[in-house]
């Protein structure tokens, strides 16, 4: 069985354009995932640097005179 040019180049292209889509939609679904982990990171140090600020600081040793 032969098979014929193209037959070859159809495929070939039909895998190329998969690869493409492929590719496409997975940096969409990365790009549309990662701020949201920046956000989250972002909002948990605004809310760490928060509870500093309102907590004592115990390692502040007073003056020894």
């Amino acid at each position: 069985m032969v098979i014929e040019g193209w037959v070859t180049a159809l495929t070939l292209a039909f895998g190329v354009a998969a690869a493409v889509v492929g590719v496409a939609a997975y940096l969409r679904l990365y790009r549309r995932q990662n701020p949201d982990q920046a956000l989250r990171k972002a909002e948990a140090s605004l809310r760490d640097s928060r509870k500093s600020q309102e907590e004592p600081n115990d390692k502040e040793v007073p003056p020894q005179e």
